[in-house]
């Protein structure tokens, strides 16, 4: 399986998608002017200042470095779910 796959049906409270790439967990941020790319950032936004850019499922980019090592759970609709390593 490709680790660029963007995971179906992780959202965050507000109903905002998820990116799972290397074992992270990224929230989308905003789109590109032309609508072409998705910027993503770092699940842990208040300790962490990684960002990722992704256009049609595929990661173009990467920017700054994670802080912390990879999510071992994330909450998706209130309830904690392991990460398959």
């Amino acid at each position: 399986m490709s680790p660029y796959l963007l995971t179906t049906g992780m959202c965050t409270q507000r109903g905002k998608p998820k990116f799972s790439h290397d074992g992270y967990i990224y929230v989308f941020d905003k789109l590109s002017q032309n609508r072409l790319t998705t910027f993503y950032r770092c699940e842990q936004k208040t300790r962490c200042k990684a960002r990722i850019h992704v256009q049609n499922g595929q990661v173009i980019k990467l920017l700054n470095g994670h802080t912390h090592d990879p999510a071992k759970f994330t909450k998706i609709n209130g309830d904690y779910i392991r990460l398959i390593d």
